[in-house]
């Protein structure tokens, strides 16, 4: 669902053109909690060749259209690479000589990986010197690489002409494609889950499994407003499934993210605090309170993000973990502040819910490293805390929101209420678009050489859409009216489906909040 996570896809050669209610069973193991992953102990896994790769930047694409180059675009993280393992010297000088090489972490850009999808990473494009896809590839092993650079220079150098008109084709179809503009409507978004789903396994489609918290959460919600579906029996016969499966380890306690299989016995390696926090949420509110697996499935994740992720030295959660060829944890040291918020608002939630004095605590300082480290004195929110660029995207400016009004009702304090109103203030400020919605980045945040216009995020990807968010920060600020003109207003660009689950179980809260 979505962009980001790596999928074991097919890989692409050619030219990829862009446009182009059950009983409950016991687990199969006792969780037995063990003491926190370290962070610093456990090298990163590093599984490419040390390449000369550019930054993303305006200075890369001007070298790009002065020399007539495609850009040759990597997307990968750290423990998610490798397909520059074998970099032989006729690998390198091709790289140099053919290409200008980009390499771009999604998780520290997501907003470059957003509109350069190619389904997963790591990911292998190429794009012509103004920024538009001509080929993609996921997952290219490594004995390919040479293989597909070479194609990719062929059909650069004798088929240029034929890949610009498909290309412009392409584009002409997707505008024809996205015209039309569609409302929010969760009946719909339900049907399209209720299609997917896979009943044998749980779980939503027949290949790679990825554990969609947010389509689990939307189906909570409906469930309560329409007793009579299937919603609550998807929701239970998914969580069966996962907490039977390895997909929780049973030595941390986190859920993966996803697995390779459709029947959850293969999982991915990689951990990640938004699934974790999100799924936290889609029990407590969907399942918890009457399913023993659920309960379950939340106490695990609640630990495994309060002990492996949460540093109590510094009072920051970590965004995610990666296990390494040893069978050793890599925790990420970078502090998304996303994820930081994300999980900063389940623990307040938790620590509410269960009077839980230590949960208190954590969510507390983890509100303070936010507002410190975080956030600047504009309300403006950092991509990654304690660097200084780039800040306001709206997926971070909602998190924060949320995060800090959660502690400030568990709190009172009124620092932390200020602080989720400043970060509301950058969003008003920076991020207005032409409806009612609001744009995904402030201009400030250059993505060249694409159109300066920013896109207006209903989507979800690695989290949940950018103005979904913003309509449950309103609800819970009591600013019904604002949330109710972003739902009403909403410029869907294709016909509502899970992949707007956030913002049909927006609607739903609000609906619940405010009738």
């Amino acid at each position: 669902m979505g962009l980001g996570r790596r999928r074991a896809v097919a890989l692409l050669l050619g030219c990829v053109l862009w446009a182009c209610d059950g009983q409950d069973k016991p687990p199969e193991a006792d969780f037995v909690p063990s003491e926190p992953v370290p962070v610093v102990e456990v090298a990163a896994p590093v599984t490419d060749s040390d390449l000369d790769w550019l930054p993303w930047s305006a200075a890369a694409w001007e070298t790009a259209q002065r020399e007539d180059k495609p850009v040759l675009l990597y997307l990968a993280a750290p423990g998610w690479d490798g397909v520059f393992a074998d970099a032989s010297a006729a690998l390198r000088s091709s790289m140099v000589e053919d290409f200008v090489p980009v390499r771009v972490d999604p998780y520290r850009r997501p907003d470059v990986a957003v509109r350069y999808d190619a389904g997963g990473w790591p990911a292998l494009m190429a794009l012509l010197p103004d920024g538009r896809v001509f080929a993609a590839a996921v997952d290219v092993p490594p004995g390919n690489t040479w293989l597909y650079l070479r194609r990719l220079r062929a059909a650069y150098q004798e088929r240029r002409s034929l890949i610009e008109r498909k290309v412009s084709a392409a584009e002409r179809a997707h505008r024809e494609e996205t015209r039309f503009r569609h409302a929010i409507d969760a009946d719909r978004v339900y049907q399209d889950a209720a299609a997917a789903f896979d009943r044998p396994r749980g779980g939503f489609g027949d290949r790679h499994k990825f554990v969609e918290p947010a389509t689990l959460l939307f189906l909570g919600g409906y469930a309560r407003h329409n007793p009579a579906s299937t919603a609550r029996l998807m929701l239970h016969q998914t969580v069966a499934a996962l907490v039977t499966s390895p997909m929780v380890d049973r030595t941390l306690g986190g859920i993966h993210t996803f697995s390779y299989t459709p029947d959850w016995r293969a999982p991915s390696g990689e951990i990640d605090a938004a699934d974790q926090a999100l799924l936290l949420e889609a029990l407590w509110d969907g399942c918890a309170a009457s399913n023993a697996q659920c309960r379950q499935l939340a106490d695990q994740l609640l630990a495994y993000v309060t002990t492996h992720l949460w540093n109590a030295q510094t009072g920051a959660f970590h965004g995610r973990q990666v296990r390494t060829e040893t069978g050793s944890w890599w925790t990420d040291p970078a502090i998304y502040a996303c994820r930081h918020a994300w999980s900063t608002y389940v623990c307040a939630r938790a620590a509410r819910q269960l009077a839980d004095d230590r949960l208190t605590r954590i969510a507390t300082q983890a509100a303070g490293y936010l507002m410190s480290e975080c956030m600047d004195a504009s309300g403006a929110v950092k991509r990654i805390c304690g660097e200084p660029e780039p800040a306001g995207a709206l997926v971070d400016q909602a998190l924060a929101g949320l995060a800090l009004v959660e502690v400030a009702s568990l709190t009172g304090q009124d620092d932390t209420r200020r602080a989720a109103h400043r970060a509301v203030g950058y969003v008003l400020d920076n991020l207005a678009g032409l409806g009612p919605g609001f744009d995904d980045r402030p201009s400030t945040m250059e993505l060249d050489p694409l159109p300066a216009e920013p896109i207006i995020p209903y989507v979800d990807t690695l989290l949940p859409a950018g103005n979904a968010l913003m309509v449950r920060l309103f609800t819970a600020l009591g600013h019904f009216g604002r949330a109710e003109e972003i739902l009403e207003g909403t410029p869907l660009m294709s016909p509502p489906s899970r992949r707007h689950a956030s913002l049909g179980h927006a609607l739903l809260e609000l609906r619940d909040s405010h009738p």
